[in-house]
């Protein structure tokens, strides 16, 4: 499925999502950037619409717009992963307001799951904590 067809899918559920909200839908469902859903993501994406936790209650949307835009802010080359600079960068603005931060090789071994030594923004959303997913 292709997110435009997710986004007329949501249409046909009666959800009237803006387009920062379809944004941070489709950055947190297409886990692997490739514009389309596969069936695991459209199970997960099933989950959140099902689940009475799930993403699109009106308050996790809203953070999921925020974790949003904060992600894009530091995705520097627009690749939807945040390269281990582009996370440190991240790492480093946080360290400087709050000062008992986990070191950076700690927070890269906790969130990095794949091995893949980049953080999408699935990743990225677990470092913030602001919601379970």
């Amino acid at each position: 499925m292709d997110l435009k067809e997710l986004d007329r899918l949501f249409a046909d559920m009666g959800f009237e999502l803006n387009a920062e909200e379809l944004e941070a839908i489709h950055l947190f469902l297409d886990a692997d950037g490739s514009h389309t859903l596969t069936f695991d993501e459209f199970f997960g994406c099933w989950q959140a619409l099902a689940s009475k936790k799930g993403i699109l209650r009106a308050d996790k949307l809203k953070l999921l717009v925020s974790a949003c835009k904060l992600f894009k802010q530091y995705d520097k080359d627009n690749s939807k992963l945040l390269s281990i600079p582009e996370f440190t960068s991240f790492h480093q603005k946080l360290s400087e307001k709050y000062e008992d931060m986990d070191p950076i090789e700690q927070v890269l071994a906790e969130l990095d799951k794949n091995g893949d030594e980049k953080i999408n923004f699935q990743e990225f959303i677990n470092c913030l904590n602001w919601f379970s997913v």
